[in-house]
């Protein structure tokens, strides 16, 4: 457990942050245009399943220590991810 009186570190916080926003929006986007080239609607439907299934086990995590900075940054990276497969996928 963290001793209150220590700084937040969020230099590396904020690193950790980037590192799993990059990370999540390479593997969604990734694995959205692979599976575009099956079916749009098979894409779509293992999207929301992928990102819906993940969620919950996602925000359970968000109270632990160095969790606190990934959460962000693999919501991030989930978003900026559907929103680039939604956009390649409409063109």
């Amino acid at each position: 457990m963290r001793d209150p009186d220590e700084p937040t570190p969020w230099g590396p916080g904020i690193a950790c942050a980037v590192a799993a926003a990059l990370v999540t929006a390479a593997a969604v986007i990734s694995l959205g245009l692979t599976l575009l080239r099956v079916s749009s609607l098979f894409a779509v439907l293992v999207m929301a399943v992928m990102v819906g299934g993940a969620a919950p086990s996602v925000a359970r995590r968000r109270a632990d220590p160095v969790w606190r900075f990934v959460v962000p940054g693999i919501v991030a990276g989930a978003a900026v991810g559907v929103l680039a497969f939604a956009v390649d996928a409409s063109v």
